[in-house]
């Protein structure tokens, strides 16, 4: 390359790596058993413990989709000249 590449290039070679490398994890992912991608704490904890973690999760999650929204609104609220 002469060193003149487009941002639109260099987009591109990043959406090509990152295809390539989740491409490649598939077969490792099918081949290995599910018990062994779930850490020892979680495969031993109780119910309750699991509901408590579920609750936690869902709550943090709706936590950063608020904070989402929250920025696109202040977004579309700016002046046009303002976002660039």
């Amino acid at each position: 390359m002469t060193g003149q590449e487009s941002a639109s290039d260099v987009i591109a070679c990043i959406s090509l790596a990152t295809g390539t490398y989740a491409a490649s994890l598939v077969p490792w992912l099918l081949l290995v058993e599910a018990e062994h991608l779930t850490p020892r704490w979680l495969r031993e904890s109780t119910a309750v413990q699991g509901a408590a973690l579920s609750v936690l999760v869902a709550w943090d999650r709706a936590r950063l989709a608020a904070l989402a929204a929250l920025l696109f609104l202040l977004r579309l609220a700016a002046p046009k000249g303002a976002v660039r």
